[in-house]
């Protein structure tokens, strides 16, 4: 027998299924830790973040938008699977949501539970659609978010080993499916454990969870001269936004000024930002002096005390601070 039903046989006996339909969004899903949550949990899902995610799970976040591509997703899911049942010659069972009997907070909703007695390798099953870039990512195997949220399921379920079949499309046209055996990883599971236990004392605790990585600063001092910092780092983004925005006003009234003044005389800045003292430089004459010098110095710099220092008492008289320009004066020297 080939195709897809729902389960009528004991295949997850770690789990127990659970008699309704549990609607993914709603408030009982989000009590839930569910596989497609994990990867938030870590910080390595490309669709949420930790911080969103305790958000929607605290009931601070609106309602999650379902993009077009999300919607193809799971339009296009049983159409996977009734292709994957018919190319393997098995039986595809599409259970409920799954609550581990270890703990009734860990969940899993399987996109589908191959019968061991029809096809090898057995357990777990989930469909993938992508497009584009996220295709791409395939090539290096399963993406680290997927292959998260299916060790969470091989946990939840009891489950040693699986399958991903991804489907790829183009503007929302099939163009080739392909298979990615996995298998579990009880090492991976145990932290896995760890991490959403921990998280979910936050959810539970009503307090947003701290960023990854974070370092504990235990002294007063410390903690002071941070905020200080955070406080001044502040100012200074304001500024320099400020500073830009008067910049773009004052500068066509400077131009090659190097000061402005009122009609009295008094003197409102000095628009030395603008025009540097430079010195000056008669390449042709250091050329003529020492040529294989200023060809060295064309090829290894363009830093004009440098050829100064190459060619002692070089006649100065030509004035520049652009780059472009010595560059192109010594490139006409050396003709």
């Amino acid at each position: 027998m080939t195709g897809t039903t729902q389960s009528s046989i004991d295949l997850h006996p770690a789990a127990t299924e659970i008699d309704h339909d549990v609607v993914p969004g709603s408030t009982e899903w989000l009590w839930y830790m569910t596989g497609s949550k994990v990867a938030s949990v870590l910080g390595i899902s490309p669709f949420t973040t930790r911080l969103e995610l305790w958000r929607q799970m605290t009931g601070k976040a609106g309602p999650t938008h379902v993009t077009d591509h999300m919607q193809w997703g799971t339009d296009r899911e049983p159409i996977i699977r009734e292709g994957t049942a018919a190319a393997k010659g098995c039986v595809i069972h599409t259970p409920r949501m799954l609550v581990s009997n270890a703990n009734p907070r860990h969940a899993y909703s399987p996109d589908g539970l191959i019968e061991p007695a029809s096809w090898e390798p057995t357990g777990l099953w989930e469909a993938k659609t992508a497009t584009g870039k996220s295709a791409a990512t395939w090539a290096f195997g399963i993406p680290p978010h997927y292959e998260v949220q299916w060790q969470w399921g091989a946990y939840v379920t009891g489950m040693d080993r699986g399958l991903f079949t991804l489907e790829t499309h183009v503007d929302f046209v099939p163009v080739s499916t392909a298979d990615y055996p996995i298998t579990r990883n009880d090492e991976r599971i145990s932290e896995l454990i760890v991490a959403v236990d921990e998280f979910l004392g936050y959810v539970d605790a009503d307090v947003e969870p701290p960023p990854l990585g974070a370092v504990v600063v235990s002294d007063p001092e410390d903690i002071d001269t941070i905020r200080r910092w955070n406080k001044s780092n502040a100012q200074r983004l304001d500024f320099e936004k400020e500073i830009k925005a008067l910049r773009a006003i004052i500068d066509p009234m400077g131009e090659n000024a190097s000061a402005l003044m009122t009609p009295e005389g008094e003197v409102l800045c000095h628009w030395s930002e603008t025009v540097k003292e430079s010195e000056s430089v008669d390449w042709a004459a250091i050329y003529a002096e020492n040529p294989e010098a200023v060809e060295r110095a064309v090829v290894t710099s363009v830093d004009r005390k440098r050829l100064i220092e190459l060619v002692p008492g070089a006649v100065r008289t030509h004035t520049t601070t652009d780059t472009t320009t010595i560059r192109r004066l010594l490139m006409g020297a050396a003709k």
